[in-house]
């Protein structure tokens, strides 16, 4: 009975310097790292409709919180995953980039939690 699947990864974006980025956000005067949501483009239009109004939702819970959390939602080329499974939300979520540190990565768990379970309760 698994409806979401979240492929989690830290992005390996460079600077425009050739520098390692580090995605900065800030929760009540923390340095966070910020979060980015992408979906598969390469599967069929009704399942990528569906895990884009998904990631939306997550990024707006997100955005409830602490606009500076979350950069905005990619759509990205390719089966993905799991390819065409239909029923499966497939969500790729970055936590940050390879500059940012644990602690920055850890500071958005609690509200991506709170957003997920909000978004979950939404599609049940």
């Amino acid at each position: 009975d698994i409806g979401l699947l979240l492929d989690l990864r830290r992005s390996a974006e460079l600077t425009a310097e050739g520098g390692i980025l580090a995605t900065k956000g800030d929760l009540n005067g923390t340095p966070c790292a910020q979060l980015r949501l992408s979906v598969s483009g390469g599967r069929d239009e009704t399942a990528l409709g569906y895990d884009l109004a998904v990631a939306l939702s997550i990024r707006e819970g997100l955005w409830a919180t602490e606009p500076t959390l979350s950069r905005p939602v990619g759509v990205k080329s390719g089966g993905g995953i799991a390819g065409d499974v239909a029923d499966l939300r497939i969500l790729t979520l970055e936590m940050g980039s390879a500059g940012n540190t644990y602690a920055e990565a850890r500071a958005t768990v609690d509200p991506l939690a709170r957003a997920i379970s909000a978004v979950i309760q939404k599609y049940s």
